[in-house]
């Protein structure tokens, strides 16, 4: 099996995710949406370096600079539901005859899907971050 190599911007996701962490309290939902914006766009920057690599070979070792076909599959299965989730945020927050609980049902899911996105990308030392 092909080994991962780290694209060189493997810690941009960090600085986002610990922003929208301590800036989220207090926040209007548009504000929410925008950060939560830019917590993805920080996950999505390297993750489309390592997809932009070539594909591995089967017969890859170490020091081949490739994507391992499987990553790019679980990265973007990941990232089609925060992209996702996140447009049905900002529809439902500048729609306004949303209620509150569906501002919020929409905040809350485009938050766990963004947050899901990092994980999968983390798990695959594509981003740093706790």
């Amino acid at each position: 099996m092909a080994r991962l190599r780290l694209p060189l911007g493997w810690s941009r996701g960090l600085f986002g995710a610990l922003l929208f962490l301590a800036a989220c309290a207090g926040q209007n939902p548009a504000q929410k949406v925008f950060e939560l914006t830019a917590v993805y766009n920080g996950v999505l920057n390297p993750v489309v370096e390592y997809e932009s690599l070539p594909r591995c070979p089967e017969n890859a070792d170490a020091l081949d600079v490739c994507s391992n076909p499987d990553v790019v599959r679980a990265v973007r299965k990941a990232d089609r539901v925060a992209f996702a989730a996140i447009n049905g945020a900002q529809a439902v927050v500048r729609n306004p005859s949303s209620s509150e609980d569906e501002v919020n049902l929409a905040l809350n899911a485009a938050e766990e899907a963004v947050i899901r996105f990092r994980q999968v990308a983390r798990s695959f030392n594509l981003v740093g971050g706790n």
